[in-house]
């Protein structure tokens, strides 16, 4: 029996276990990647301490940090959560644990677009993650399809990879930071097409082709490569039923990162805080943490 069962890896997780510790919580994580999204993350600019890191040397610093302390670390994805008379029991892939309070950090997974060949060709062409994925098209001719900021820090990473990088946007305009957007129309290597519509992904045993809609006309875009850059979504399908949702099925919580559960917390990008940063969501796994530690007492 665990006074609290952490259930996530990426930065509220992991900040949330280094407060557990120094608090000399009884506490496991529960988590299916250390660092979370954290580590796809080419560079990181704005996290207090570091001008500019990129997101696999900032998990490395999160890991050194947490592995002064002594605590248990499942590499299992949480799929269920029960309420019952001795605790909390968390359900994962291959076993269930027990504990007397619970924070909720799983954070976010990309978007899917959900059109036809999207899921045939995933890992066949299609990719989420430039960071992963974009060395293995040097050369090539790839598209982001996307508008946002996702999109333009993945077509910003392609240019210095492809050969060309043609983004699919399904706005008027193109959102994001203004500078990322006149750095990419300053680009002889970028093209951008505004008002697109995904019709389907085609190919043979990999993608090369999207099908799509600009302005009621239809076009076909001859590719090796495509990211699917449309922005993310919080984990929390097991959740459904058991804590307050908002539309976009994130957790809502308090000012103490309390869920409408008692004993059960949240922190970080899968909450229904606005702000969706690694040191806002490694601040609320600290605030979660100490939220968590009071019941604690209080029990």
């Amino acid at each position: 029996m665990y006074d609290l069962g952490i259930i996530g890896a990426g930065p509220a997780g992991i900040t949330a276990a280094i407060y557990a510790a120094r608090k000399n919580m009884n506490f496991i994580i529960i988590g299916k990647e250390l660092g979370g999204q954290v580590v796809y993350n080419l560079t990181v600019e704005n996290y207090t301490g570091f001008q500019e890191i990129s997101g696999t040397d900032l998990v490395t610093k999160f890991r050194k940090h947490l592995d002064i302390f002594n605590f248990d670390f499942v590499e299992e994805e949480a799929v269920g959560l029960a309420f019952e008379k001795k605790g909390l029991k968390i359900s994962t892939t291959g076993s269930s644990y027990l504990a007397d309070s619970a924070i909720i950090a799983t954070g976010t997974s990309p978007k899917k677009l959900d059109v036809p060949g999207e899921e045939e060709y995933r890992n066949r062409g299609i990719s989420y993650c430039v960071t992963c994925d974009g060395p293995l098209f040097k050369g090539m001719d790839v598209a982001v399809i996307g508008g946002g900021n996702h999109a333009l820090y993945s077509a910003i990473s392609l240019q210095s990879i492809a050969s060309h990088v043609y983004i699919l946007n399904p706005e008027p305009h193109m959102g994001g930071k203004d500078e990322l957007v006149q750095r990419l129309l300053e680009s002889k290597k970028v093209t951008i097409l505004d008002k697109v519509d995904i019709v389907e992904i085609k190919g043979g045993q990999l993608a090369n082709a999207i099908i799509y809609k600009q302005n009621s006309s239809a076009g076909t875009l001859k590719i090796k490569g495509i990211f699917i850059s449309i922005g993310y979504e919080p984990q929390t399908v097991f959740l459904k039923g058991l804590l307050d949702l908002n539309h976009k099925g994130e957790i809502m919580v308090d000012r103490q990162n309390m869920t409408s559960r008692e004993g059960v917390f949240a922190a970080g990008d899968c909450t229904d805080y606005p702000f969706k940063q690694i040191i806002v969501a490694a601040g609320q796994g600290a605030s979660a943490t100490l939220s968590a530690y009071n019941y604690i007492k209080g029990l």
